[in-house]
């Protein structure tokens, strides 16, 4: 058999944008005609910037040949837009003039390269062409190297950080084990309350940083958000001898997920805190001062934090935001009066939360004398109605407490596929009272549902096999048995999103987020029963 293999070129997904079609038609058949013999080529127009804005972003092209002069968006404004938006697709600038301007201006917006509508033959188009995809791809190479840096560092420090945790649990575990002194078994048990509290937090971090689903959005005020986050903060407060004060000068109403903002706010304060706390150590006398002040302009909401602490050294302003930098100590140790953890991630969180709500976090600082940490929102606009609606939420912040008296002997199912943790809520629960069974996996779930009346499902939502704590209960609900009202809460260890809205809209009645504490757990039932 004999013949020559069909030659199968690559392909290329070109968009041309000028507001004369006779334009884009010449540059269409001059392209056609230079790349035909090393491009399988697929053309697409678009009349005008905001077009071509939206082709682009739909992420389908290889390269884009745009005129400058067009109507309604230019396209230089569209390649600042582009940079504004870190569009990775390489852009040629076509220009009829001989304009070093215009041509050096496209450069420093990210254009890959200019090409005169003069220049439009065959060597010139292929050299343009071949050269702006190879520019692209080491652009996206050059991305990709950094990201596999920062995940590397980013994982190491996860893993610095959750062996120290590690040890501590095990050591002090393994320490009790070995004694029969009831007070060394209770410190012992604190350090490994301690430690676990602190792996809580650097998760609960570390997925609001990896979040790529948008949280719910509410209207609220800043100055409400600055006194939610003093008065969380209120204790902490009063045991390291500071005293913060909160000057409001405008209601600064802002637009976005009020819980992300006041975890925001209590991070500034705690490290305001622990500014103040080392100041003291450092031989400073007098009390530590805070003041929060909440104002705003026609277009941003601004609460700052000021301290009189320590301050920050030059040299660590620039990494302040940079995960797992902290100027407590090396990786989550120690300092001042070895009660300041770091994990150096607050302030890398924060900015993240900042920047997914518009704004940002401004630092000034001079060493001695103490800093100032600005978050800056968009202002909301002015309204009478607030159209946004706040999805109910449960998470860390129920109070603790006992089982009420008044729901003893109610009856929960417990279905959670980690059997140590039904099994621990079971006996918890039980002991206050109520009369609880636990499932591990959907089926049994379900089979028990069947049979026995309950008065609260407690739902883990990542269930083995294909179904989920949300289809699980409205399985049990049109099942047709006794529990097709039966209220339920949702348990997860994933954090805060929109898809928070559709459990409710099931039926769930709150989310504990895990780790929880297991007296909040308890609160939290007590109140769904007796609602």
């Amino acid at each position: 058999m004999s013949g020559n293999p069909e030659i199968v070129l690559p392909s290329l997904r070109v968009l041309v944008a000028d507001d004369d079609r006779d334009h884009r038609m010449i540059t269409i058949s001059a392209l056609r005609k230079a790349l035909r013999e090393f491009y399988e080529v697929t053309f697409s127009e678009a009349p005008d910037g905001k077009s071509a804005l939206d082709a682009i972003e739909r992420g389908t092209l290889d390269l884009v040949f745009l005129d400058n002069r067009m109507p309604g968006m230019s396209g230089l404004e569209l390649l600042g837009e582009l940079q504004r938006r870190n569009c990775p697709v390489p852009v040629v600038l076509l220009t009829s003039q001989n304009d070093r301007a215009t041509m050096l201006d496209a450069m420093r917006l990210g254009a890959s390269d200019f090409l005169g509508k003069d220049e439009l033959e065959k060597a010139r188009l292929l050299q343009v062409v071949r050269s702006s995809l190879e520019r692209a791809q080491l652009r996206v190479d050059n991305l990709r190297s950094h990201k596999l840096a920062a995940i590397g560092t980013l994982a190491g420090g996860i893993a610095h950080e959750f062996n120290n945790i590690l040890q501590v649990v095990l050591g002090h575990s393994q320490y009790a084990l070995s004694r029969e002194d009831t007070a060394r078994w209770k410190k012992a048990l604190e350090y490994c309350r301690d430690a676990a509290e602190k792996g809580a937090r650097i998760v609960r971090q570390l997925l609001t940083f990896a979040r790529k689903s948008p949280s719910a959005r509410i209207r609220f005020s800043l100055a409400d958000a600055a006194r939610e986050a003093i008065s969380m903060d209120e204790e902490g407060a009063r045991k390291d001898n500071v005293t913060v004060r909160l000057e409001t000068r405008d209601n600064a109403p802002v637009v976005g997920d009020q819980g992300q903002v006041v975890q925001v706010l209590m991070n500034l304060l705690t490290n305001a805190r622990h500014a103040c706390s080392a100041s003291v150590n450092f031989g400073r006398e007098g009390r530590g001062q805070i003041t929060v002040l909440v104002e705003s302009d026609r277009h941003n909401a601004r609460v700052s934090v000021r301290d009189n602490g320590t301050g920050i050294a030059p040299a660590a302003l620039p990494r302040l935001f940079e995960p797992f930098f902290t100027t407590k100590g090396s990786l989550g140790g120690r300092i001042y009066d070895g009660k300041s953890h770091g994990t150096g991630l607050g302030l890398c969180i924060s900015a993240t939360i900042a920047t997914d709500h518009g704004g940002r976090i401004d630092v000034t600082s001079k060493q001695g004398e103490g800093s100032t940490f600005t978050l800056v929102l968009p202002r909301a606009e002015p309204t009478h109605d607030d159209q946004t609606t706040r999805v109910r939420q449960r998470g860390n912040d129920v109070s603790s407490g006992p089982v009420a008296t008044a729901v003893l002997g109610r009856r929960v199912l417990i279905v959670d596929d980690e059997a140590l943790i039904a099994e621990l809520l079971a006996n918890y629960l039980t002991e206050k009272g109520l009369r609880c069974d636990f499932a591990v996996d959907s089926n049994q779930a379900q089979a028990m549902a069947a049979q026995t009346p309950y008065e609260l499902l407690l739902l883990d939502l990542s269930l083995p096999g294909d179904i989920s704590g949300k289809e699980l209960l409205q399985r049990i609900r049109s099942a047709g048995g006794p529990n097709r009202e039966t209220r339920a809460l949702a348990m997860t260890g994933h954090a805060a999103s929109d898809e928070d809205r559709e459990l409710f809209e099931a039926g769930f009645r709150g989310i504990v987020r895990k780790p929880f504490e297991i007296r909040e757990m308890g609160r939290l039932i007590a109140e769904t029963l007796q609602v």
